[in-house]
């Protein structure tokens, strides 16, 4: 019999914030970028002042801020997978721990799947 795993959602929060960790430095980047530039996503043209929820959403969401215009920014737009790669990688590390500690068999299930394909 399969022995069930602990899930520990503070273990799976701390995985996640040690995740966007590793990230910060390249957002950060990225919005000094933006404001060198004075990226009209950014910074207002007329009154000079700062779009902070778009500076937040650099450094959690990415993309998806304020629709499509979000996506068609000239400064992070190149970089759409670096998100990406973060909430993704995010969500494994709460994903996988939650899935072992239901019983679920993970490498027969992901696997297993393929060994039947080739007999």
């Amino acid at each position: 019999m399969q022995r069930k795993s602990e899930f520990s959602m503070a273990q799976c929060l701390r995985g996640v914030l040690v995740r966007c960790l590793r990230f910060w430095p390249m957002h950060a980047f990225i919005v000094v970028l933006a404001l060198l530039r004075r990226d009209p996503l950014f910074v207002d043209a007329q009154s000079g002042t700062l779009n902070v929820p778009r500076i937040v959403a650099i450094f959690v969401a990415k993309n998806y801020h304020n629709g499509l215009r979000g996506w068609l920014d000239l400064t992070t737009t190149p970089l759409w997978s670096n998100p990406v790669d973060m909430h993704v990688s995010a969500l494994l590390i709460v994903l996988v721990p939650l899935a072992r500690s239901m019983g679920w068999n993970l490498r027969r299930g992901l696997l297993g799947a393929t060994a039947g394909a080739g007999s």
